[in-house]
Formats: C-alpha cells, structure tokens, sequence
C-alpha cells in the first residue's frame, strides 16, 4: 500500500497524530465507531507517538545528551517566554505554561540546584540535586474539542507553580494575542540586595495586576507548534 511506503519513507501527511487512509471505506467506519466507544481500537487508520529505546548500546549516552540539552535550553529561558510540558493526558496531551518571574529565585523563572540536598516545594514537587526547575504561569485551551488553537490564562491556577523541567517538549516559541491589552509578564527592576526585602511584596502587586488584565487576553498557538510538540511527546522519558 502506498500508505505503508510513505509511511516508512517519511513522507506520509499527519493530522496532526494521526492519518486516516483516504477512500478507504473501513477508515471512515472506524471513525464512527471510534466516535461511539471510547475504547475501540482500530486496524485501518496510523496513529504516531514516540518510540524511544530504554535499554541497550548507546541509551546512556543518548540520555544524557538529551537531558543536557534540555537543561540548557531550560536556562535559557526568561520571564514571558512560553513552554509546552508533556501532560502525558489523552484529552490534552499538551500543558502550555508561561514562564514568571520567581521573587525566591532572584527575579529570575529558572533555577537549577546547586544544593547538596532534594529540595522540595509547596506543590509537592521535587528538585534533586543539579536538576532544574521552571516558575510556570499555566494557560488552559479555550475549547479542548475544537480544532482552534486559542488559549487563555488559567481559571483554575491562579498563581505560578514551580515545576520541574523532566517534561518540558518545547519552549520560547512565540503565540499570537488576538484579543485584549498588551500585557507584559511583570519583571524585577532591582535586584540588588538592598531591594530585594522589598521585592516580593513589590512583584505580588504586580502579578495581581498583570493577572486581572490577563484574564481578558486570548493568545492563538500557530498549528506548526502544537504539531512539533506533539511530536515531541515522551521524548524525555
């Protein structure tokens, strides 16, 4: 079948995940019943996720070349650039996150830890020792069942998490405000060390004020990067 060789040549056209044999009648049942029971498995239409090898030659290597790298790009970020996360969630595989600035961190939205111990912060999660983390801001897809890719602030994370960087797919990508005021993530002034007692009630009033008015900002994702990211998907694991 000429699906098979474009499939194996790279060549084959994805939507975004998944491809569906054109004319094939058993393709276009399979979608009603997929559409019908949640639990049906098809035969006819080619669903691509990653497949990385755990075990063997070269794995070791190629872990950790691919956590150093991740990690540099993690340090690379600022406050206002954007991050997918793999959510690893069948309905939304796809966490879009906003990086803030963090007042315990200096200012700055990324932090790696250079102590000689875990260090474990209010939302459960745990950064080791060398590991990364990522102050994120999360965004939440308008409408999960339709194919428009428009996002707005969380309404359920009101404030920033700090999150550990294992899962992030994709970052410093732009999205595209289609509605409200411009609104730049609030950033520190002064970091130096005698403003630095101030900052963290300095930068709450910010953030509450940035957060108000972000309430009323739709960003739109470029289908490019939704699609890049899903590719990524589980490439961390």
């Amino acid at each position: 079948m000429h699906c098979f060789r474009a499939m194996i040549e790279g060549t084959l056209e994805w939507d975004p995940t998944s491809h569906s044999i054109p004319g094939c009648i058993m393709s276009e049942s399979e979608k009603q019943s997929s559409a019908e029971d949640d639990d049906f498995v098809g035969l006819f239409t080619f669903h691509r996720c990653s497949c990385h090898k755990t075990s063997g030659p070269g794995v070791a290597q190629r872990l950790r070349e691919t956590t150093q790298t991740r990690d540099e790009k993690t340090m690379s970020l600022g406050p206002g650039d954007w991050v997918v996360n793999d959510s690893n969630d069948s309905e939304e595989p796809l966490w879009v996150g906003r990086v803030m600035s963090n007042p315990d961190w200096v200012g700055k939205g990324v932090w790696r830890n250079d102590l000689t111990r875990t260090k474990t912060f209010s939302n459960g999660v745990k950064i080791n020792p060398g590991q990364h983390g990522i102050y994120v801001m999360w965004y939440e897809k308008i409408d999960i069942l339709s194919d428009d890719l428009d996002y707005h602030v969380s309404r359920t994370g009101t404030k920033p998490d700090v999150q550990h960087n294992e899962y992030m797919v994709l970052q410093g990508f732009n999205m595209h405000r289609v509605t409200g005021q411009s609104n730049p993530v609030p950033r520190p002034r002064n970091t130096s060390t005698s403003h630095r007692t101030q900052y963290p009630r300095q930068y709450q009033t910010s953030f509450e004020q940035w957060h108000d008015k972000e309430f009323g900002v739709t960003w739109k994702m470029d289908e490019e990067v939704r699609t890049e990211a899903l590719a990524r998907c589980g490439m961390w694991r």
